[in-house]
């Protein structure tokens, strides 16, 4: 598992890893008090990166659009009041999949055609798709770090930058 993007996932797992770390330091009822912001608060944020990871993985795997959706929804049913713990070990279970349907793949780089009933068809690859769930994840763990300070907390510490010199 040498390919960048790959590296790059370690990064958004080791990025979220520092979230849940955080969180479980603030007290407990920080993680649902609302505030006025994007999401109504810290666990919907952190939900909704879940389940998108969890779209991903399966449009990555080039399952069936019903499919994910069938287990997007679920899994939102079933994860919608768990603690930080218990959603810290769904991601755990959740990165093993990921990291087991990479661990076979020798071309991150060649070209697939991934379909959505909405928005059609576009040829693109395995590396741009994770990029994109990279992405995703830096964008709302900004989000959580700003509904950390309007609650009176810092939000972790999550760059890039961070993640290199903690991995050196």
């Amino acid at each position: 598992m040498t390919h960048h993007s790959l590296d790059f996932y370690t990064y958004h797992s080791w990025a979220n890893e520092r979230v849940f770390e955080r969180l479980k330091e603030v007290p407990e009822e920080i993680y649902r008090t609302e505030v006025q912001s994007v999401f109504p608060n810290l666990s919907a944020v952190v939900l909704h990166i879940y389940l998108t990871d969890l779209v991903w993985i399966g449009a990555l795997a080039d399952e069936s659009y019903e499919y994910i959706q069938k287990e997007t929804g679920a899994a939102s049913t079933r994860l919608q009041n768990v603690s930080i713990e218990e959603i810290e070990r769904e991601y755990a279970i959740l990165k093993e999949r990921y990291l087991d349907f990479f661990l076979g793949r020798e071309d991150l780089d060649s070209k697939i055609i991934r379909s959505h009933p909405q928005f059609g068809s576009v040829e693109t690859t395995l590396s741009e798709l994770l990029h994109h769930v990279v992405n995703h994840g830096t964008y709302h763990r900004g989000n959580i770090t700003a509904m950390m300070r309007q609650l009176g907390y810092h939000g972790p510490s999550t760059d890039y930058i961070y993640y290199l010199y903690a991995k050196k």
